[in-house]
């Protein structure tokens, strides 16, 4: 049976109605809704609009609240694919098979699990099944794993699927796991290829996938879209002995979910906008309006979406923006509507719409555009080009972010974010002088504190 959809709208004069932001100048945007376990801020960047503005932003934090641990949690419905490719030899296959047994022992009675494993061949040595006695059964086949053979990725990532898929429930919270320490060299090999697959395996099925990238030989760039396009997280994990501590972090999140299955929407005036980029998730835009897959929130975690929207026509009056945000409730399943309205007046006088911006979200603005500067400026040290990389990493002292670099209201956020800066330029000071296996720990370790700045707002 279908649970109610609970509407949560302003009402005046016993119509239901919208809200208009307001201005903010702290380092937070107040919640507009909150319930005992998530809640939701959100603003456009500014309250007005004049002729020869060219974008509009609208930011949105999903944030979950503190949550008690609850012995009657929801179910989990998972399946862990395992890279047993030859390079996973000695300590990483080893920590793996660790990390299995340690998520296999913390599951409840009543949850699902599959095993996948991978190299040139794919073999399923525990088919999905619900945990009860069986454990030590499934043990025995997780001792089995050995390294050998090359790398099908793809056919992992969709065996892993496939037995999600077996045991799906809309009120279990269902994932892959995919742990990879190498480059997809058998089967489908084309990043975007497997990126697409993943995206469409997630709207086709609704199970999303995390990513789990091992050593210095994976490929970041896939295995950070592939969590981004699945829905899920990505971990770097440079030494094998941290893969256990990763995988609980990630069962951990999974056993603290407050929200799931969450869309934003946002619609736009007809005709008026393109969307130019979207930050933190997948989106569609159609019929004037942008929407936005978001997956699940986590207890005490925060995921920020920024869309960036174009102008197209540049119209001289008020505009309105609708938005929305769907969710499952993660304790009781109830769905849950939240709407707004953000209304954009229209001035011809720039210096009164300088005085309405509002700081928290075009803070947020120029930290985005500083972490995908950044994610350019690595790009260049891969390529060798460590002149053209410093010009990238050297617009952090140009004036356009003059103000975001002394800003001491959003300390945290901005001293963050330059910090990275800092320690890729001092990377790219000694590139070139580094061995081979270092240059590719340095760019992982910055694309993985890029991935995470675009998931999750910040980085440590």
């Amino acid at each position: 049976m279908k649970k109610p959809i609970l509407k949560l709208v302003l009402l005046l004069g016993g119509i239901a109605a919208f809200a208009f932001t307001t201005q903010n100048t702290g380092t937070q945007l107040p919640p507009f809704y909150s319930d005992s376990s998530f809640s939701i801020a959100w603003a456009m960047d500014n309250n007005s609009i004049h002729s020869d503005k060219d974008h509009v932003y609208f930011y949105t934090e999903l944030r979950g609240g503190k949550v008690a641990a609850d012995p009657n949690r929801k179910h989990l419905n998972l399946a862990l694919v395992i890279d047993r490719s030859g390079s996973m030899g000695g300590l990483k296959i080893e920590y793996a098979k660790k990390a299995a047994h340690t998520l296999v022992q913390n599951l409840q009675s009543g949850d699902h699990f599959a095993l996948v494993d991978y190299d040139e061949q794919i073999s399923t040595p525990v088919f999905s099944t619900v945990i009860g006695e069986n454990r030590k059964a499934i043990n025995k086949e997780v001792d089995k794993l050995y390294a050998r053979g090359s790398t099908n990725l793809c056919g992992g990532m969709l065996e892993g699927f496939k037995q999600a898929k077996v045991s799906f429930n809309k009120d279990f919270i269902n994932r892959v796991l995919l742990f990879s320490d190498g480059i997809a060299n058998v089967g489908v090999i084309s990043n975007l290829e497997i990126q697409k697959m993943a995206k469409s395996k997630l709207e086709e099925t609704g199970i999303s996938l995390s990513s789990f990238g091992i050593g210095s030989d994976f490929n970041e760039q896939l295995m950070t879209h592939l969590a981004e396009y699945g829905n899920g997280n990505y971990y770097f994990i440079n030494n094998p002995d941290n893969i256990p501590t990763q995988l609980a972090a990630e069962l951990n999140g999974l056993l603290s979910t407050v929200a799931q299955n969450l869309q934003l929407n946002l619609q736009v005036p007809e005709n008026e906008y393109t969307v130019e980029k979207v930050y933190g998730g997948n989106f569609t835009f159609l019929n004037n309006t942008v929407s936005i897959n978001i997956g699940n929130v986590t207890a005490e975690e925060t995921h920020p979406v920024l869309i960036k929207l174009k102008r197209k026509t540049k119209a001289v009056a008020d505009e309105i923006f609708n938005a929305s945000v769907i969710y499952n409730t993660a304790k009781t399943g109830i769905e849950k509507k939240v709407e707004n309205a953000f209304k954009l007046i229209y001035t011809q006088d720039k210096s009164e719409w300088a005085t309405t911006q509002n700081s928290v979200v075009w803070n947020a603005v120029q930290a985005y555009d500083l972490n995908e500067i950044m994610e350019s400026a690595m790009m260049e040290m891969e390529r060798g080009n460590q002149a053209k990389a410093k010009v990238y990493l050297d617009t952090i002292r140009s004036p356009r972010f003059e103000i975001f670099v002394s800003d001491t209201v959003h300390f945290i956020t901005n001293s963050t974010v330059v910090r990275s800066y800092q320690i890729q330029a001092e990377n790219n000071a000694t590139y070139s002088t580094k061995s081979y296996n270092e240059q590719k720990v340095i760019l992982k370790n910055g694309r993985a504190d890029s991935y995470k700045f675009r998931a999750k707002g910040k980085i440590k």
